[in-house]
């Protein structure tokens, strides 16, 4: 169903200026736990993973792509998700998305083929394309403008909340219900999560609330419209940006973390996925806390280098620190997260530079660096893990060496370093919107 056009809104009142906003905050609520569905959805493998391995006999390199496959259709879907929301209905397509990612989800916890998992992670990432896209659009929609960067830093914090419900209650439900019975919990969130979005959801409000200040209104997006978007330098700048930003949090705290963490660290048991907790707690905090300085000081670009650099140093200290006490890892995890969260500005300063009619487009353009360098990093880790394997196993698990380990993640090491050189080579210019 079209929103493109245009129909006549109520006139605003008090009392209709007040059931608005309660409907504007419930719309971006729902959105939220759409994030949260995600993010429980795209980790939920790093606390399975030695069932995983056993029960599908996969090395390292297989379990990387059983885990980035998430990330594959994740990309394409995220090509035509933002075209599709700026120009049609919200509401629907995020249902549609989400009963996909449930489909995905039934499937992945009830065969025994390893094919058939790999499409379940590939349907749960097309329907996963649509969170972070639809959150930042109706926040377009249904707030004033200047309120934009202080609600979309949120997106964060509803990720990682997902992502810390993703770790340890999900390990500690698969490992006393078993894996295939603690993703069926994630099925009937999925449900419920779609019947609420097509009951509760509306792509914008009916009367005018924005006062004088422009909203971000569906219209048909034309070709003309996306390759402005796609001849700014800076949109690309800013999609490596996040992706290479992002990418260390979901491939160390994601699928990597636990199994690291187990044999470097002898961590183990209950107290075993808390650890990776502590990245995503850090992280949620962090994304709307940066984006608070940096609006504060104005300083975008200054805040993104001195939160890479110092999310650099603590990400050295987890891989090679090897002789630390439990205590200074979990602090130093919780330091990672925090300055991770600077992330979140990438998207601040592509819904500055850009037109806000095509906020959905935008962030979707922004947000395909996730699934791009996660779709390859991961596989890639496996990768090295395999060539660095000393043949040992335990119960049809390889266990992997410190040093292959060490080698293996010094590629999140090197990412982090070129987010610094992308953000010097940004030069911010607001648009035109005349």
């Amino acid at each position: 169903m079209s929103t493109s056009v245009e129909h006549t809104k109520c006139p605003v009142t008090e009392k209709t200026y007040r059931e608005t906003r309660k409907r504007a905050i419930t719309i971006i609520i729902l959105c939220a736990f759409f994030l949260f569905f995600k993010y429980l959805m795209q980790v939920s493998p790093s606390v399975i993973t030695d069932q995983l391995m056993a029960e599908f006999h996969l090395q390292g390199v297989g379990l990387g792509i059983l885990g980035s496959s998430f990330f594959w259709s994740y990309l394409i879907a995220q090509l035509f998700c933002g075209w599709l929301l700026d120009s049609f209905s919200i509401r629907w397509l995020c249902t549609a998305a989400i009963l996909v990612s449930t489909a995905g989800l039934v499937m992945f916890s009830e065969t025994s083929v390893f094919f058939f998992t790999i499409i379940g992670r590939v349907l749960m990432g097309a329907g996963a394309a649509f969170a972070t896209v639809s959150y930042m659009k109706l926040t377009a929609n249904w707030f004033r403008p200047k309120h934009f960067a202080m609600i979309s830093g949120f997106v964060a914090t509803a990720a990682m909340i997902g992502a810390i419900f993703g770790d340890a209650p999900l390990g500690h439900l698969a490992k006393h219900l078993g894996w295939r019975p603690a993703m069926n919990i994630c099925t009937a969130i999925g449900i419920a999560l779609a019947v609420l979005f097509a009951w509760i959801v509306r792509d914008e409000p009916d009367a005018v609330i924005h006062q004088g200040e422009s909203p971000a209104t569906s219209h048909i997006v034309r070709l003309k419209d996306l390759g402005t978007i796609l001849k700014n330098p800076n949109n690309w700048l800013l999609m490596f940006y996040t992706g290479l930003a992002f990418s260390p949090v979901s491939v160390f705290a994601g699928l990597w973390g636990n199994p690291f963490l187990m044999q470097v660290y002898d961590i183990s048991g209950s107290t075993l996925h808390w650890f990776t907790s502590f990245i995503f707690a850090g992280l949620a905090v962090g994304a709307p806390v940066l984006g608070y300085i940096a609006d504060k000081l104005g300083r975008r670009k200054l805040v993104m280098i001195a939160s890479a650099l110092i999310s650099l140093a603590a990400l050295i200290n987890i891989i090679y620190g090897t002789n630390q006490p439990h205590w200074l890892l979990a602090f130093t995890m919780f330091v990672f997260g925090f300055m991770s969260g600077s992330f979140m500005l990438g998207f601040a300063i592509g819904k500055e530079i850009n037109p806000i009619a095509f906020a959905a487009t935008v962030v979707a353009v922004i947000n395909t660096g996730d699934p791009i360098v996660g779709s390859w990093a991961e596989p890639l880790i496996g990768k090295i893990l395999d060539h660095t394997w000393n043949h040992v196993s335990h119960n049809g698990v390889r266990i992997f060496t410190t040093h292959g380990y060490h080698l293996a993640l010094s590629s999140l090491v090197v990412y982090l370093i070129l987010t610094c050189i992308i953000v010097m080579c940004l030069k911010i210019k607001k648009p035109d919107e005349s």
